[in-house]
């Protein structure tokens, strides 16, 4: 039996900084051509969710997808009925998984008939019937590649026509209509005298950087210039690095060169790019010089103002790109990846034994530490990695395996070789470990776990299957992180020196003062405002704070807001919620005022100043601060409930304060309260300011921490024919102490289907407040 390596490959190991290598096998696939190997596949292994698919050729020639669990070997492995002409090293597999997990694949074309299909449901590994995408121009396809976007939509590109005569098309695909539409017939457009060999990437903030270089014939050795272009709308209109706009479709002509490169200078084609979180392009290929018999590697970047270009790996045996056909070269094409300030470029070189290596640049204007991550050689294979988990977690996975390939397309006679994922965990320095421990028999969502920060900025944090957590670090130093638990339950991470990715925000909130001074603020289950000056000063009289609905987890208000301000009201739900509650001249959803001995509300009014402490990406915090009083707001992602504490000036000892929540209804049934382990609760179900246009209902609550809380009715002050009283909770006020509770809200159109569900949810809460997460931190010796 043949042996098939599972071993970790230690290459350093001092303290707790390491940096290792750990083979995953999946199967053996075909290895007599670089069919499974080549760069332009796009792509071999993907993610979504807590899982990693990955595609290849079997032995027979066989498209077969595989499937694991992060942090699992345990491999699924389907052979599809769907074969390929794995003679020829150009009819690669490319697929990828949507926003809704479906999995996309495309096989087998040089010049063929598009071949694409699509998985039966989502993270199924069984495929449909062959389909077309656009069926325009889908005859004579070539290159097909996947790309996908942070919200799940994709891109497909490919060649039409032929070597040295063909034009690139693009189609977009849209998860909502899961339907591909066609954005450009010719996007780089050869003229009919030359074609493009591009590469692509997608970053984090959508932009699609293309670079490619120009092909005058079908033979390689006529490839020149590279040159770059950019879409910020999802690939309809396109632009140069400075900003200036392409006149569709690019042509040799209107071309922005990046650098230019003669023909006959072994310059390679279809290569890889990447992007720095702030948009700069990298161009990972390799050249010679006219001076120099040696091509080399190198990385072509745009440092904001102009191209540099910067030698990577210096080599010393010259060879030559010529002729037409896959070639078999001593070198691999380079695959690029960037992490902040450090990039990581893949390569095979015969010089350093055909092994996969890897050249890493920790920052601007270092240098290149390379070294080899296998101890075999893989022959004529070339990097491919996870794009999806590099995005989402900065965790480097590569397809590996060992594959042979003849000059202009012939098949050398060898075995079927073991298809591996390679695991490298990039030289982590760990300098502490947290161990989050859930004591109560309930499950804890949308919850933070909240340390002191002790390490500084430069750092991220791993979960138990090595995935990067998302952080924040808080205005008063915490350290934030989301955690999931499961019920009597614990989990480990660890802390990393690393720059953290920068991650899309959950949260957000500023001043509007286009709408009279508003300050709203949103997470991903509701948004809620309160009142500033401009308002106070119109006459309009609304005190207490304001609950927007929401049915998606995007932010949105910022788009509501600048809807409203050209007529489209966000009263009205355009689809994703709206403000249907009504505040006026009460306490809202849950604002906390003094109560005099008569036991009247003295009301606050609007607030007089903001200052915004934290907005994003995990944690909104804004200090509001009023003619009597000084209230922090906090709301996390994944939160029902904002976190305030209030400070009252001018006010006795013993001085009786409330939250309160406006009732809109005398119905006695759409209110609750309780007492739950030394908290107040109290609730009500809110019909929304239109009750009978099948807006569902306002959930609110508010929960007081305090032993001494009592929770009771308050008739409103003069007769309304929409405002029936407030349900408040009183509790005893020391000067100069603050007043800490929660107050938040629920939909029955999202998420809260009744008012007894609403009641549980925040039963759970009150004692998720009492019984906070454990934490337990190891620091490491390291730091």
């Amino acid at each position: 039996m043949r042996h098939v390596p599972t071993l970790i490959i230690c290459l350093c190991s001092l303290c707790c900084c390491h940096a290792a290598v750990k083979l995953s096998y999946v199967a053996d696939g075909y290895s007599a051509t670089s069919v499974n190997t080549a760069i332009f596949r796009s792509n071999s292994v993907v993610s979504h969710g807590d899982s990693q698919y990955v595609c290849f050729y079997d032995p027979e020639g066989y498209v077969t997808l595989a499937r694991r669990l992060h942090g699992c070997d345990d491999w699924t492995v389907s052979r599809t009925q769907y074969h390929g002409n794995v003679a020829d090293a150009h009819n690669v597999i490319s697929m990828a998984i949507d926003g809704d997990g479906y999995i996309h694949v495309a096989f087998d074309h040089h010049g063929d008939s598009l071949h694409y299909c699509r998985s039966v449901s989502p993270g199924s590994l069984c495929l449909g019937e062959l389909e077309p995408m656009t069926g325009i121009d889908e005859k004579d396809v070539t290159y097909p590649e996947f790309h996908t976007f942070p919200d799940g939509r994709l891109i497909f590109a490919y060649r039409s026509g032929f070597s040295g005569g063909g034009n690139m098309v693009i189609n977009s695909y849209d998860t909502t209509t899961r339907r591909w539409q066609r954005l450009h017939d010719v996007l780089l457009d050869g003229e009919n005298q030359r074609n493009a060999y591009w590469q692509l990437y997608i970053d984090d903030s959508s932009t699609i950087h293309l670079s490619w270089v120009w092909r005058e014939t079908w033979l390689v050795e006529t490839n020149h210039d590279m040159c770059y272009a950019q879409s910020k709308d999802g690939g309809v209109t396109w632009q140069r690095s400075d900003g200036t706009p392409y006149t569709l479709p690019i042509t040799e002509r209107s071309a922005e060169i990046a650098w230019h490169i003669p023909q006959n200078s072994e310059l390679i084609n279809q290569t890889s790019m990447t992007a720095t979180p702030d948009g700069s392009p990298m161009i990972a290929t390799y050249w010679r010089d006219s001076s120099d018999s040696v091509p080399h590697y190198r990385l072509i970047e745009h440092d904001g103002r102009q191209w540099r270009m910067s030698t990577v790996v210096k080599r010393r045996t010259p060879f030559t790109l010529s002729g037409g056909g896959t070639k078999m070269i001593p070198v691999s094409r380079p695959r690029i990846v960037a992490d902040n300030d450090r990039i990581f470029y893949l390569f095979r070189d015969a010089e350093r034994g055909g092994k996969v290596s890897v050249a890493v640049r920790n920052s601007p204007g270092s240098g290149w530490e390379v070294s080899d991550l296998t101890d075999f050689s893989v022959d004529a294979w070339e990097p491919t990695v996870d794009n999806d988990l590099w995005r989402h977690h900065r965790r480097l996975y590569i397809y590996v395996q060992r594959a042979s390939q003849g000059d202009g397309e012939k098949v050398i006679d060898t075995a079927p070789q073991p298809v591996f994922i390679l695991e490298y965990d990039m030289n982590d320095c760990i300098i502490a470990a947290i161990k989050v421990i859930n004591t109560l028999p309930l499950q804890r969502t949308g919850w933070m776990a909240e340390i002191d920060n002790t390490f500084g900025k430069d750092f991220c944090i791993l979960d138990s299957s090595g995935r990067e957590v998302p952080c924040q670090i808080t205005y008063d130093n915490k350290l934030i992180f989301p955690v999931y638990m499961p019920e009597i339950s614990e989990y480990e991470y660890k802390v990393v020196r690393r720059n953290p990715r920068h991650y899309r925000p959950v949260v957000a909130g500023r001043l509007y003062p286009e709408r009279l001074d508003d300050m709203t603020w949103e997470n991903d289950i509701a948004a809620y405002r309160a009142y500033g000056p401009a308002l106070q000063q119109s006459g309009e009289m609304a005190f207490g704070y304001d609950v927007w609905t929401k049915s998606t987890d995007r932010l949105v208000v910022e788009q509501r807001y600048k809807n409203h301000m050209k007529g489209k009201s966000f009263h009205v739900n355009h689809g994703d919620g709206m403000d249907v509650y009504s505040v006026g001249p009460t306490l809202g959803a849950g604002t906390a005022a003094v109560i005099s001995d008569a036991g009247e509300i003295d009301y606050p009014y609007c607030f007089n100043t903001h200052q915004i402490l934290d907005n994003g990406p995990l944690r909104f915090t804004v200090k509001l601060e009023y003619e009597h009083e000084t209230r922090i707001i906090s709301l996390d992602a994944g939160s029902h409930f904002n976190r305030t504490k209030v400070i009252f000036h001018d006010v006795a000892d013993c001085a009786v304060v409330a939250p309160g929540i406006v009732i809109h209804r005398a119905d006695s049934t759409a209110i609750f309260s309780d007492i739950v382990n030394s908290c107040a609760i109290a609730g009500y179900g809110d019909p929304t300011d239109s009750p009978y246009s099948n807006n569902g209902v306002i959930y609110i609550g508010t929960i007081v921490p305090s032993n001494d809380a009592d929770v009771i009715f308050c008739p409103y002050e003069s007769l309304s024919s929409d405002i029936y009283g407030h349900l408040l909770t009183k509790v005893k006020y020391n000067s100069g102490s603050q007043l800490l509770y929660y107050w938040g809200s629920g939909w029955s159109k999202c998420g809260i289907k009744s008012l007894d569900e609403w009641h549980m949810l925040m039963i759970n809460y009150a004692n998720s407040i009492k019984s906070p997460l454990k934490i337990i931190l190891t620091n490491s010796d390291n730091e």
